[in-house]
């Protein structure tokens, strides 16, 4: 009994010891729950004060800017510092936000709307469309305000947005990129509230244009076209448009941007009168070829942007009001492909990376009948068109031979101005492209052509056409017709002839002889390629060709050809003067050593005749 009391008294003991532990750690815990408190009570106290006391000496936008002035200032620190350090800058940014509106009674929403666009036009009150290294760390700062008040849901888009176009589309292109990238305003939204306005087409293109001329950050400035590009073309050439009224508006507007921002960037350098042969700015950006590249956007679109531009090309107004077709001829060569600056050539080359050859030759059709046409540059790309495009050339020729049918049929000269401006287009790229256009001539209406002048509203019809070219023509053209002069029946034979005089005429007076046509037409194969040799010098050559291919035909057939009895009989100064003297230059023996001695016969059966 005593033991069993003894362990009772002492269970009594622990029993109150334990509860004597226990109260008194309630105890202590609600003493440090009470201090926490007051100390957190004393936290939020010194904050309200220090927040009242910011905004009583303080705006917003000075609070921000040392904000954005602290970050800059820090740049050597250590990258994890930095980040806490901006982290903590924006969480105050924040706070006082939310302090001013809760003081003002308004929502937090609309005030940070407010005062941020405020601080973002305050920042960018430059006319450059590329932000400076310091307004690029202070407009990251804004966002990153932005961003973090977007996350709370405590921003108001609409608000912003209003606030930012009140007064049109004054932001650097940058900023509209960097608010589209992240997130913040899309560039539809920027733009459809930017409607309103009258010059927002001027405003939005100058600003692309800008990007454009000047490379400075490559990478950085492809990236915002490629965006704001891509969004304009996706407008202007959806596939499937709505009805909406506003959406409509949208559409017209983006499309008169891309239409003014292509003609002032990539046409401007096309369209350069007759002076196609300058420099062009090696330093821009091709606004077609970032368009042309574009992945992210329907190819049905990107293809509807280039047809259009095409077109508008083609029938851009010239310097010259109402070209007629004759003054064309008289400067093809400077729109021959070597002739174009790179440039000029990178530009056309867009179209012919988009569309396939048929397409581009359907619009070069139609371009050359159009009400207005841009002729210079129509025949520029075409020079482009032939030399890039392998099946290009023989679509051209068979294009050309179906106009001069067509028109020796319909007595239409003007399909036969277009036939041979085509085809001296051509022609003029080199043989490697196209026949010289002595042959093609020869082939169409010399006696084995196949054009048949065979009665006399054809005769008629061409031979006026080639006279009323006359005083357009360069020298070199002259000679053909008059050396190949079109095979007509006998009895019209006079047409022929008077178109012949009045040629040796005008070369005449262009102190040009007809014998500098070799008796194998222009041997260079670009009929008229004017060089810096002198005219003997051309002579000599023409006529050295011409030896070395009445040499090369003997040695085939063994026979003299009748070339060289037709010009001893019928070009006797060309003949006596340079072939001859040209045949009988001495020689190294080598492989024609044989073909000169069976040649002698030649020679001396001439002179006889002579």
């Amino acid at each position: 009994m005593e033991v069993e009391l003894n362990l009772r008294a002492k269970r009594s003991r622990d029993n109150s010891t334990g509860t004597e532990n226990a109260q008194l750690k309630f105890k202590l815990l609600l003493e440090n729950s009470q201090t926490i408190e007051h100390a957190t009570e004393t936290q939020d106290k010194l904050k309200k004060t220090i927040l009242q006391l910011v905004d009583d000496n303080l705006s917003f936008e000075g609070i921000l800017s040392e904000s954005e002035d602290c970050v800059q200032c820090n740049p050597h620190e250590d990258r994890l510092e930095l980040q806490s350090w901006s982290s903590l800058t924006v969480k105050s940014c924040v706070d006082l936000l939310k302090f001013q509106a809760c003081k003002a009674s308004c929502p937090v929403d609309l005030l940070a709307a407010e005062s941020l666009a405020r601080r973002l036009t305050t920042i960018c009150n430059s006319s450059e469309q590329l932000l400076s290294k310091d307004q690029l760390e202070s407009v990251l700062c804004v966002l990153k305000v932005i961003k973090h008040m977007l996350s709370e849901q405590c921003f108001n888009r609409v608000y912003f947005t209003k606030h930012l176009t009140s007064k049109g589309p004054h932001l650097p292109l940058e900023v509209v990129w960097m608010l589209h990238k992240n997130c913040i305003v899309s560039f539809n939204t920027y733009l459809a509230c930017c409607l309103q306005h009258s010059h927002t087409v001027e405003v939005v293109s100058g600003g692309l244009i800008s990007i454009c001329s000047c490379i400075v950050n490559k990478e950085k400035q492809e990236n915002i076209l490629s965006d704001l590009l891509g969004r304009l073309v996706t407008f202007a050439f959806a596939e499937h448009k709505s009805k909406d009224g506003s959406n409509n508006k949208l559409d017209k507007i983006s499309q008169e941007i891309l239409d003014n921002v292509v003609e002032r960037s990539d046409f401007s350098t096309c369209k350069i009168g007759r002076e196609y042969s300058e420099k062009g700015n090696s330093n821009s950006l091709c606004v077609l070829e970032i368009v042309r590249r574009l992945n992210d956007i329907p190819w049905t679109a990107v293809k509807r942007f280039f047809t259009r531009q095409l077109n508008r090309f083609f029938t851009m107004p010239s310097r010259v009001e109402n070209p007629a077709y004759y003054q064309a001829f008289t400067h093809q060569k400077k729109l021959k492909f070597s002739a174009l600056n790179d440039t000029t050539r990178a530009v056309f080359e867009q179209f012919l990376l988009v569309f396939d050859p048929l397409p581009v030759m359907e619009s070069l059709k139609n371009a050359f009948f159009k009400d207005m046409v841009y002729l210079d540059g129509v025949l520029a790309f075409l020079s482009v068109f032939v030399v890039l495009v392998k099946e290009a050339s023989s679509m051209l020729e068979g294009f050309v031979n179906e106009l001069v049918n067509e028109s020796l049929n319909d007595s239409d000269a003007r399909l036969l101005s277009v036939a041979f401006l085509v085809i001296r287009q051509v022609s003029l790229q080199g043989g490697h492209v196209f026949q010289p256009y002595v042959t093609w001539f020869q082939n169409m209406f010399g006696d084995q052509g196949i054009t048949k002048l065979n009665n006399k509203k054809s005769v008629q019809l061409f031979m006026k056409f080639l006279s009323d070219l006359v005083p357009y023509e360069p020298a070199e053209y002259l000679k053909v017709h008059i050396i190949k002069a079109p095979q007509v029946p006998s009895k019209l034979r006079e047409h022929v002839t008077d178109y012949v005089s009045l040629a040796k005429t005008r070369l005449m007076d262009l102190k040009e002889p007809v014998e500098l046509m070799g008796m194998y037409g222009d041997s260079s194969g670009t009929s008229g390629i004017e060089t810096k040799k002198s005219d003997h010098a051309k002579q000599l050559e023409k006529a050295s060709a011409d030896v070395e291919k009445v040499l090369e035909s003997y040695e085939r057939s063994g026979k003299v050809p009748s070339t060289v009895m037709e010009a001893s009989i019928f070009r006797k100064p060309y003949f006596i003067g340079r072939f001859l003297p040209a045949l009988l230059t001495p020689r190294k023996v080598g492989h024609h050593y044989f073909f000169l001695l069976s040649f002698a016969w030649v020679k001396v059966h001439v002179f006889v005749n002579l």
